[in-house]
């Protein structure tokens, strides 16, 4: 079945836009995917993007199933959630910034950090955000016909997302790792660990002024 059967073509349309403009802004994803691409390079870090994806496929599938809504109108659920994702882009931030300089060994830098830590880190950088199902929950429904397949737009919804997604952040690895030749140089490597240790804390404490 073709997209415009399962669902209006411009509706398709306004709906990729609306994922590229989500996808394209920086937060805390773009952090953590460009941090690793620059640290452990590209291949690892498609370890970190399948975790982000894997999340962003939970909680479209949660939406769905319509259990998105009960989640992103329950206060509980969410402050549970808000705190978890806070405190774990706080550390990763510490982590970051803490991180000791290493310069031309980059092999042995890479031989460090083993995938599924990537993977799992990944996972839990969009997992831990309580926007997203909120997000998500109110864009979803606006794009949907009741009229048609629900199960086949939803497919298509889900599919759009996580595709475009998972393109944009690889793009943003590839230009992180486009300046991985200042690794030579200790003070950018510094001043990188800092600048995204501090991007990752201060993206934990902004998480705290969300309002359900």
């Amino acid at each position: 079945m073709s997209i415009d059967k399962a669902m209006a073509l411009e509706i398709w349309v306004a709906y990729f836009f609306a994922c590229l403009v989500l996808s394209v802004s920086p937060g805390a994803g773009v952090v953590f995917v460009m941090s690793s691409a620059m640290s452990y390079g590209i291949r690892k870090t498609l370890y970190g993007i399948i975790g982000m994806e894997l999340s962003l496929l939970i909680y479209l599938s949660l939406v769905g199933l319509g259990i998105g809504a009960m989640m992103a109108t329950s206060t509980l659920i969410f402050i549970l959630t808000k705190w978890c994702g806070v405190l774990y882009l706080i550390y990763l931030g510490i982590q970051k910034w803490r991180e000791p300089i290493h310069l031309t060994d980059t092999k042995r830098l890479q031989a460090q950090q083993v995938p599924y830590k990537i993977f799992l880190q990944g996972l839990f950088v969009n997992l831990t955000n309580p926007k997203s199902i909120v997000f998500l929950a109110a864009l979803l429904p606006q794009f949907v016909d009741l009229q048609r397949s629900q199960l086949m737009q939803f497919s298509i919804l889900g599919i759009t997302m996580v595709g475009l997604d998972s393109l944009i952040m690889l793009l943003y690895g590839l230009m992180a790792r486009s300046l991985r030749h200042l690794l030579h140089d200790p003070q950018f490597i510094k001043l990188q660990n800092r600048l995204f240790g501090g991007v990752l804390i201060l993206a934990g404490l902004l998480m705290t002024q969300m309002n359900h």
